[in-house]
């Protein structure tokens, strides 16, 4: 279960998210979004890469901003950009590997 509380977040100046409480159970989830809208920073959020400035997010009962390692083993994201693949050459490769 991954629950996301009262987070907002800001990019310097620029507030990316703004009190978001939203949860997920076992199952898979696409963010669309225009383009700046807060995507990337909702995924990192996610799977602790960057700590929200306010509220919380929690993985299976861990908080992604004390246990980000343990968190990340669990939760992934791939990218849209081809160059950005992380381990296969195209997105639907990467969603295969797991």
């Amino acid at each position: 279960m991954i629950k996301v509380e009262g987070v907002s977040h800001r990019l310097g100046e620029r507030l990316a998210l703004d009190r978001v409480t939203v949860s997920f159970a076992e199952q898979r989830v696409g963010v669309i979004g225009a383009n700046g809208s807060g995507k990337s920073t909702f995924a990192r959020l996610l799977n602790g890469l960057i700590v929200p400035d306010s509220g919380r997010v929690t993985v299976d009962g861990l908080s992604t901003a004390r246990e980000g390692r343990q968190v990340r083993r669990n939760v992934g994201f791939v990218f849209t950009d081809p160059d950005a693949q992380i381990v296969m050459p195209t997105v639907a490769e990467d969603v295969a590997f797991g």
